[in-house]
């Protein structure tokens, strides 16, 4: 069952409903708001979410379903929380779409996604960085995922943003987010690359192409360059091969995110990367989450994000 968003109706779903149905699923589509006055209700308590959320779990009865996965945007991902909530029997599953705003910024974000909602709010301070230092700038965002940093850039002004991710999928969904913002994703100047960050930068590295930022935020583990990657010990590669395409006088953002690593551990590596390269790196400014992702003051690794933003001499 499908519950479409706040101010639209079913047929937002013109597209999605029969290629699910393709595929042998019984698709319902299910329209809240109605048509005309005769099926409007005159009790404003008949709009909540929560009354909407037992009308699909009646509208299951009424077909005769007695399980189903349901999904929406918007409002209709409320109204599908709320329905699973009021019978989570009969819900086998949920898909949750819904748009957020961070600083004017639209992100799509998939509620039901576990720790893939496609947006990581500890880090939105750090976009917030971004965005004031891209107007005018090229901007590299290696380990993009959905494009929030490039976005933050785009948004601000920058001369350009490349995003590059090794995951086909959440560069789609980071060009879904240009496009919610008025951003033309084809545009020349929004370029997305579906490659892996080592194999990107040395390409870039043989045709002398550079930025004038260039920001890293990689996973804690995971392949680059052919060969698995951990964050303790190829964190300092990574920053070599990144400093090779960074103008001088540009901004190189080292972000890592993981309980593993100590902060000094992080800064150690960008200080061996900087003596390897042969380039001198000026701290502007220490990354750290917002005062509403506290940690222990004796656990300083609990800090989930740690980092720096230097500018490259």
């Amino acid at each position: 069952m499908l519950t479409h968003g706040l101010l639209m109706d079913d047929r937002m779903f013109s597209a999605l409903a029969p290629e699910v149905a393709a595929r042998g699923h019984r698709v319902v589509t299910m329209d809240m708001l109605g048509h005309g006055a005769s099926e409007q209700p005159h009790d404003m308590t008949a709009y909540s979410m929560t009354q909407f959320g037992h009308e699909v779990i009646a509208l299951l009865d009424h077909l005769g379903i007695d399980e189903a996965v349901i999904g929406g945007t918007s409002l209709g991902a409320n109204v599908s929380l709320e329905a699973a909530v009021y019978a989570p029997r009969r819900v086998r599953a949920l898909f949750l779409e819904m748009p957020v705003l961070e600083h004017g910024i639209v992100f799509e974000v998939h509620l039901a996604g576990g720790l893939n909602t496609g947006l990581f709010s500890h880090v939105r301070d750090v976009r917030r960085l971004v965005a004031r230092l891209a107007p005018g700038r090229s901007v590299l965002n290696l380990f993009a995922y959905t494009g929030g940093f490039s976005l933050a850039a785009a948004t601000a002004g920058a001369a350009s943003a490349t995003s590059v991710d090794a995951a086909s999928g959440t560069l789609a969904w980071a060009r879904a987010n240009f496009a919610a913002n008025g951003l033309d994703p084809t545009d020349p100047r929004w370029s997305f690359a579906d490659a892996d960050a080592f194999a990107f930068l040395e390409v870039a590295r043989t045709h002398r192409e550079s930025w004038d930022m260039v920001i890293l935020d990689p996973p804690a583990t995971g392949h680059a360059g052919g060969r698995p990657f951990r964050l303790e010990s190829d964190y300092g590669r990574l920053v070599t091969a990144a400093l090779a395409v960074t103008r001088p006088d540009a901004y190189l953002l080292c972000a890592a995110q993981s309980e593993r690593s100590r902060p000094d551990g992080i800064q150690r590596a960008i200080k061996e990367a900087a003596r390897d390269a042969g380039r001198r790196l000026v701290v502007v400014t220490v990354l750290d989450q917002p005062a509403d992702y506290p940690t222990m003051l004796i656990d300083p690794a609990a800090r989930v994000l740690k980092g720096v933003l230097v500018r490259v001499e």
